[in-house]
């Protein structure tokens, strides 16, 4: 059986308040940021996270404004 996935690059994972996850993610995971920007357009603020070797990110999302896709998503989740 052939498998449909080879590779994972990241996961997004919105999260309410990007530095206290970022925090969370290092003291309960190990991992560490190595990348972080805000998006105003999409109204995020978001860090990768190196996973292991770094092959491998986890993406955290959060909100701008209480306006933004995230914060709504949010909201519903």
């Amino acid at each position: 059986m052939t498998s449909l996935f080879t590779k994972v690059d990241h996961v997004g994972i919105a999260v309410p308040d990007l530095d206290a996850a970022i925090a969370f993610y290092r003291e309960t995971f190990g991992v560490v940021s190595v990348h972080e920007e805000t998006n105003e357009e999409q109204g995020v603020r978001e860090a990768m996270l190196a996973v292991g070797d770094g092959a491998t990110m986890l993406q955290l999302l959060a909100p701008l404004n209480p306006d933004s896709t995230i914060a709504k998503f949010i909201d519903r989740s």
